[in-house]
């Protein structure tokens, strides 16, 4: 039995090995490690490589979000006023940065104490909760957050769960709400400061980036989590997994288009560039034409 706030965690930790579990890069490494280990006797490298590799993924994934995390309170600080209440000292805003980072990470630290779990406990706990997986019948590529066996982290992870979703909410989505309302109302009225102008330029560019967020990695976690409640995984999903996955691969993809597009030096250079490749590809079929006739 799993408490609302265990459930939650132990729905993410499945739902984040088992999208990197199906992810082709761990595939290939473990096709890899395992004809390695095949040829040494099956015992040069056993199964614990890949078990850190997904730890090496969840600390990186992690990771990712503490950084979009502070890209946000930068961008609230600046937004403010010198003289208003929310306005952090350096020293505050450098602890706030180490505190959500930290905060993020306790997921990566339940991971590497939990990564040497029992592989027959793993097998038998993950055909119990999810028998409708016929891929786990294949190899134990993926980790498993073993809460019968580790009850004190699971116990842990109540606690862990009120102090991250408190702390998200004050120093992430409140100041990216505030953020939001301050460029709605910069809309309205026009500001002559160049350097105002900017920094409302790159609020709106910290929005679309948010969006972009969801867009191209929690929908795609999302859909790959909902599909492991159904009998047959890949009988009616098989559309909706490749478009998800699709989504995913494309995710570093649509944030650099965004930072190029939302950048005017950037957009200025890439067009004086078209620009110049489509007079010369218009130059050369000209003389191309002139040498027919």
């Amino acid at each position: 039995y799993l408490s609302c706030p265990q459930y939650f965690l132990h729905a993410l930790v499945h739902s984040i090995f088992l999208h990197t579990s199906r992810s082709g890069i761990l595939r290939w490494i473990d096709l890899f490690v395992c004809s390695i280990s095949t040829s040494f006797g099956g015992c040069l490298f056993g199964r614990s490589i890949v078990n850190l590799l997904q730890a090496v993924f969840v600390f990186l994934s992690l990771s990712m979000f503490a950084f979009f995390g502070m890209l946000i309170i930068v961008r609230h600080q600046i937004l403010l006023f010198d003289g208003s209440f929310f306005k952090l000292s350096s020293p505050l805003r450098y602890l706030s940065y180490f505190t959500l980072f930290c905060t993020f990470q306790i997921l990566t630290v339940f991971t590497a104490l939990t990564i040497q779990s029992d592989r027959d406990r793993q097998i038998y706990t993950l055909a119990k909760m999810y028998p409708q997986l016929k891929w786990r019948e294949r190899r134990l590529n993926w980790h498993l957050f073993d809460g019968y066996k580790f009850p004190n982290l699971l116990k842990a992870s109540t606690y862990f769960i009120y102090i991250f979703v408190s702390f998200w909410f004050a120093f992430v989505f409140l100041p990216f709400v505030h953020i939001f309302f301050i460029v709605i109302r910069s809309g309205r009225n026009r500001s002559r400061c160049k350097t105002k102008r900017t920094h409302l330029r790159q609020a709106k560019t910290v929005i679309v980036q948010f969006l972009v967020l969801l867009l191209f990695l929690a929908i795609p976690l999302m859909l790959g989590y909902s599909s492991i409640w159904r009998d047959n995984i890949y009988a009616e999903t098989q559309i909706l997994m490749a478009v998800g996955e699709m989504l995913f691969a494309s995710s570093t993809l649509a944030n650099s288009c965004v930072v190029i597009l939302r950048n005017p030096v950037y957009v200025t250079e890439l067009s004086s560039v078209f620009r110049y490749a489509f007079r010369f590809a218009r130059k050369r079929v000209s003389v191309s034409i002139a040498r027919i006739s």
